[in-house]
């Protein structure tokens, strides 16, 4: 059992209703520095999806060598599950480029057998005892380019950038604050679309190192299994919503206000979560 599940262990389902925590005095609270500089976009339209896929395929094929790049003559990374998923897209207010995306894929209750990507790849027989299928969504695709946050750490992406709606050019201390929560903005997307479609349980298979990282933010999962080989070792993994976000409420108010909007998005779920 991890430290993480140890915490975990008994604890109540928490309630969904939770109040906005209060401002902080002194540094520009988090949510605001960071939605002056990024936005989660959905990407709804075809134009914004060959940004997805040809986005992954950089991270990849190019920048992480998980794919052969001869195997994608046209620079698009893509599978079956996309066409049944929700993607985002975190884009630079002040460039227009793109730093990261991520997708849910939904589930098909009206399919039997047709389960979420990773329980093809944890092969645990018990697994429907333990995540909800029917209500379940998947974290997958996670991905932010090493180019881009290279470019914000070294100061080259932004400094001689006037931004208007600032009415100042960006310090790059502020911008090296922003870099690790990239990942919070992406999983902002991933609350965004397990709301539109109802859904109150989150689950992933990713990278220790990511869980790691989360668990900084006061995120926290339970596994589900042992690792998976899936572009290399990998942890299946998941979480009632609205525990997950109680948590980060309670340890990481910072993160909640991105994570939900500051609020808006938690009192959607407030609506309907079990």
């Amino acid at each position: 059992m991890t430290v993480s599940q140890i915490a975990l262990a008994g604890r109540p389902r928490a309630s969904a209703v939770l109040p906005v925590p209060p401002r902080s005095e002194g540094a520009e609270p988090l949510f605001d520095l960071y939605n002056r500089h990024f936005v989660v976009v959905p990407a709804d339209t075809a134009e914004l999806k060959q940004q997805v896929f040809h986005l992954r395929y950089q991270v990849l094929a190019e920048e992480n060598s998980y794919l052969d790049p001869a195997d994608y003559p046209d620079q698009m990374e893509w599978d079956e599950y996309d066409d049944r998923s929700e993607h985002y897209l975190l884009m630079h207010r002040v460039t227009g480029e793109t730093a990261g995306t991520v997708r849910l894929i939904l589930p098909q209750v009206d399919r039997p057998g047709d389960e979420l990507q990773f329980v093809h790849h944890c092969e645990l027989p018990d697994l429907g005892s333990r995540v909800p299928f029917a209500r379940a969504g998947e974290v997958s695709r996670f991905a932010v380019t090493k180019a881009f946050r290279r470019r914000l750490t070294d100061g080259s992406i932004m400094p001689d950038v006037y931004d208007p709606r600032m009415g100042k050019l960006p310090k790059d201390d502020e911008v090296r604050r922003l870099v690790p929560y990239i990942t919070i903005g992406l999983l902002q997307g991933i609350v965004h679309g397990m709301l539109k479609h109802r859904l109150s349980y989150v689950s992933m298979v990713t990278e220790p190192t990511l869980l790691r990282l989360l668990q900084r933010f006061g995120i926290y999962f339970e596994t589900l299994g042992p690792l998976v080989p899936l572009y290399g070792w990998r942890q299946p993994c998941g979480r009632e919503l609205c525990d997950l976000l109680h948590d980060v409420h309670a340890e990481r108010p910072d993160v909640w206000d991105i994570l939900t909007d500051r609020g808006r998005l938690n009192r959607e779920l407030e609506t309907y979560a079990p």
